[in-house]
């Protein structure tokens, strides 16, 4: 794959928007170096973190933009990893078993695509080093076949891989390359800003399926017995559908400010190899001359969000929890207070994954479309299960001549009044609850 840092630097921009496995959090505050002092990626537990990247390591094995996204879904689960377990000396062995549980993770929640690579980096490894690609066959005359059908099913945790690990290492193993060999990997302070990043992210990741009780040594604990959510292909394309339509609503927030780096330009008297004109000119110029270089700095930018409405009437009961948490996982995105309806307008948040709000009961879209109009929002989404009576054909008009509205239906819901009022909209699909 041809790469270089900017084509780098913006895939990690897109998976932190996408919040893959919440990694948003931690990804966000890294700083990319890029080095040779790594045989992959790394991520430095330091007061200003860094993510070290062997770009000629990504180039070679990376064929596409998801393979990148593995690599860099591989560190930021490494770093929770270590975060919540401290061991004190890795070993290869240990190294296997993380790696192992790791690409487990990233198969089941992020999906084959995603974890494509792993299958093509390890393919022709056995014994123990194929528990790194994703499970393909079954043997079930073969104890390790088995173990690999189970890693891969989410009924397998971290010292389970260890013990075998521990056991059936071979000094050919540790030939093997593995992309997250990290023998000096140092344990994050709690109270630096890495440390309240990785508390961000397991508190978003709770009950996702991979914790079963963050406090708890052992890491991959939740993972056997929230097999049934976490493993759905159709519950990540759920969240994906209603990502898509966010992300097209989204618009500029003053109040949603943050730190982006930004390339500038400088010239100084300083020879530098970007700058090839500078360095010829210097063989034969008594004057040393000033040279072009691109550095980046840190600038404060306003964010984008969306203003959301959420559909609170009786009727969504089934469906309000499971909403509720995917708002939750993207509130980065999200206007706050956002919006609650049923008869009535109201304000809304999401404080530690409950909402908080209040509504009257029935459910009526007019009261919606008038406070559109009056907040003069360019664009907004609501969402709802369809069922919502009447709507005015004024009010309707006065909003689409100067603004845009996107439904997002539930998966129970109809799509009826959006159909016939010509609102685009995507329906939810189902899911295993």
């Amino acid at each position: 794959m041809r790469l270089n840092t900017n084509y780098f630097e913006s895939i990690l921009y897109d998976l932190i928007d996408e919040n893959t496995l919440a990694c948003a959090a931690v990804l966000r505050i890294v700083t990319v170096q890029y080095t040779d002092s790594v045989p992959t990626l790394a991520v430095t537990a330091q007061d200003k973190p860094r993510l070290l990247v062997n770009l000629n390591f990504v180039c070679k094995h990376c064929h596409c933009e998801e393979d990148v996204k593995a690599v860099l879904l591989h560190e930021f689960l490494h770093v929770l990893l270590n975060h919540t377990i401290d061991f004190k000396i890795v070993t290869p062995a240990l190294n296997i078993a993380l790696d192992a549980i790791i690409n487990a993770i990233i198969h089941r929640l992020a999906g084959p695509i995603i974890s494509g690579f792993f299958s093509r980096f390890y393919a022709d490894e056995t014994e123990i080093i194929r528990l790194l690609r994703p499970y393909n066959s079954i043997d079930q005359s073969n104890r390790l076949d088995q173990i690999w059908a189970d890693l891969y099913a989410g009924k397998l945790v971290v010292d389970d891989i260890l013990d075998l690990a521990e056991q059936l290492t071979t000094p050919k193993d540790l030939d093997c390359l593995l992309v997250g060999n990290h023998a000096g990997l140092e344990t994050c302070d709690k109270d630096s800003v890495l440390g309240e990043a990785v508390r961000e992210t397991l508190q978003q990741m709770d009950g996702s399926g991979i914790w079963r009780d963050i406090q708890l040594p052992g890491l991959g604990g939740a993972l056997a017995d929230t097999e049934a959510l976490a493993v759905n292909d159709s519950y990540r394309e759920w969240e994906q559908d209603a990502w898509r339509i966010l992300r097209k609503c989204l618009t500029d927030d003053k109040n949603n400010r943050h730190i982006v780096p930004v390339d500038i330009d400088i010239t100084l008297p300083v020879l530098t190899p970007a700058d090839r004109r500078a360095w010829l000119r210097a063989g034969w110029s008594p004057i040393l001359p000033s040279s072009r270089s691109t550095t980046k700095v840190r600038r404060q930018e306003s964010g984008k969000t969306a203003q959301v409405y959420l559909d609170i009437s009786g009727s969504m009961n089934e469906e309000l929890n499971a909403l509720v948490g995917l708002l939750w996982k993207l509130r980065r995105h999200i206007r706050s207070p956002f919006w609650s309806f049923s008869n009535t307008v109201e304000s809304a948040e999401i404080i530690d994954g409950q909402l908080k709000t209040c509504g009257t009961g029935g459910t009526d879209l007019n009261p919606v479309l008038e406070h559109i109009i009056k907040t003069r929002a360019k664009k907004s989404i609501i969402i709802t299960d369809g069922y919502v009576g009447g709507i005015a054909s004024h009010l309707l008009e006065q909003v689409q001549s100067a603004q845009q509205i996107y439904g997002i239906v539930s998966r129970d819901g109809i799509t009826t009044p959006f159909q016939q009022t010509g609102i685009e909209y995507a329906q939810l699909g189902r899911y295993t609850s």
